[in-house]
Formats: C-alpha cells, structure tokens, sequence
C-alpha cells in the first residue's frame, strides 16, 4: 500500500476494466442467440464481477494509499497495525473479508468460467477468447508456483501476484474477442463501402 508503484499499478488495471465494462455489452449482444441461457447467466455474473473488480481497484488506487500513508488512518488498512482490534478492519474486517473478497471472489472464479464456456459454444468468436478466460481462473496454482519462483530468485517486488496474472489472462480472453468483433465490424464496413460504390458506377 504504502509502495509509489501500487496507485499506479492498481489505476492502470482500473483503467482496463473499465475498458471491457463498456465493451462487454457489445461482446455479449454479438453472441447471444447462439451463447442461449448459459450467455446470458455468464453476461450477467462477468457484469457484477467487472462492477465489483472496478469499485475494488479505485479503492486500492486512490483510497487505501492515502489512508496507509496517515499514521492517523494506517490502522484501517495495514493489517498488523496495533491499534486494538480494529488494525486492517478495513482490509481484514467485515468489509474487506465479507464485502470484497468472500463475494467478488466467488463472481471472480465462477464469472470467467461461465462466460468462457458460453463463449466457446457459441463458436462466434475465436476459441482462445473463451479458452483464456477460463484459464486465467483454472491456472492460478500455476500462476502461485509462477510468484512463489520469481520470489525466490528475486525477481518478485510485491507488484507482480498470481491473481494479477489470472486477471492479466482473462482480460487478455475478452480483448480476443474485442478484437475480432471490431474485425469483423470493420470488415463489413468495408465491404458495404465496396458494394455502394459498385452500385454507383453501375448506375
């Protein structure tokens, strides 16, 4: 918390969720008739999971830093802070256990899963749009070993986690498929523009 890179860090993974928060709408409406029920219940969960990811990033970019930097406020977020029980009661406590990590970690690993199978059914995009967002949640005791590694030889500062690789993975799933429906938008654009002027000179 109290380290110059973790605002930073945690504003520019703010910054892409709330990339894909916009675009989801538009990923989803792509595939929906073929994704059916299962789509739909994967749109929804990766919706709240997106919200509750973005709430929990601006917290830990523009919240949390300044009140870990006041020895006034530090009890609230720093576990290990001796300020009778309440040290980290903000990170630890009700709000942090309960509020944040019980329910944003089960939307986590169910919501990625969900949508990546959805996505791969409905064979709209390309597979490695689903198959990555399920990775990125199937691989975490990968990505555990990946940390604990790095650590040991020293290349581990605190910035780097497993959990910021899953995310990392996932992201990566639905820019896929960003990707290819701006692709595809872009190709039938093209194409229209090719079949207006066609019309034209034959008229």
């Amino acid at each position: 918390l109290v380290l110059p890179t973790y605002p930073i860090a945690h504003a520019l993974d703010l910054a892409a969720f709330l990339l894909v928060l916009f675009a989801m709408p538009g990923l989803y409406a792509r595939q929906s008739e073929r994704a059916g029920r299962l789509g739909l219940l994967g749109f929804v969960l990766t919706m709240l999971f997106l919200v509750g990811s973005a709430e929990l990033l601006m917290w830990e970019a523009f919240g949390a830093p300044r009140l870990a930097a006041d020895p006034a406020t530090s009890y609230l977020v720093m576990p290990g802070v001796p300020r009778g029980p309440a040290g980290g009661v903000m990170a630890n406590g009700p709000l942090g256990g309960v509020g944040r990590y019980a329910v944003l970690g089960a939307l986590t690993v169910v919501a990625p899963i969900v949508f990546g199978i959805a996505t791969l059914r409905a064979r709209v995009y390309p597979r490695w749009a689903g198959i990555l967002q399920i990775a990125g949640v199937v691989l975490l005791p990968l990505f555990v070993l990946v940390q604990v590694g790095l650590a040991r030889v020293g290349f581990f500062n605190g910035d780097l986690s497993a959990i910021g690789l899953g995310y990392g993975t996932v992201l990566l799933g639905y820019a896929w498929g960003g990707y290819a429906l701006w692709r595809d938008a872009h190709s039938a654009s093209a194409r229209a523009a090719v079949t207006a002027s066609t019309v034209e000179r034959a008229m």
